[in-house]
């Protein structure tokens, strides 16, 4: 009796089955992509040139720039960070850069600045985005006279 009723079971989950396939529709689903030019980034030094201790609100000699190419009109995102701290921002006034001399404990500090002001999304108008920088550079009374260098990080996507 019990194997009577257990092959019955497994006939009526066949059967099941089979009726549940018999019904079963199919659709398909597009796939598409379009492939654009990869975005690339060039960088122009800041130059500050020859700046006193103890001197603040220094000017650049030399603007720094920031160009960026990519495909025709699309939008992208931009964010900056130290060199030292990689802890990335999207206002650049958030981003104070350590300039150093080696192993020297004392750092001047730059404050760097856009021009035009950064408006997110950019648009690459013509496929190209240049961005001025400049912004002031602070020289403590103890620093050491040489050679100071310090780096801003530039990342950009397409939104």
């Amino acid at each position: 009796m019990k194997k009577t009723m257990l092959v019955l079971c497994f006939m009526a989950m066949a059967l099941t089955t089979v009726a549940n396939e018999q019904s079963a529709v199919e659709g398909e689903v597009r796939v598409t992509a379009e492939v654009i030019q990869k975005l690339d980034v060039k960088t122009d030094p800041v130059n500050f040139g020859k700046v006193a201790q103890g001197s603040k609100n220094n000017t650049p000699i030399e603007k720094g720039t920031v160009t960026i190419t990519g495909h025709e009109n699309e939008k992208l995102k931009i964010q900056f960070a130290s060199g030292t701290q990689k802890e990335w921002k999207d206002n650049l006034s958030q981003v104070k850069v350590e300039l150093s001399k080696g192993a020297e404990e004392t750092k001047l500090t730059y404050l760097p600045n856009l021009d035009p002001e950064l408006v997110q999304p950019l648009a690459l108008e013509n496929g190209k985005k240049v961005l001025g920088l400049s912004g002031t550079l602070e020289v403590p009374e103890n620093a050491t006279p040489g050679q100071y260098e310090g780096t801003l990080n530039v990342k950009v996507w397409y939104e």
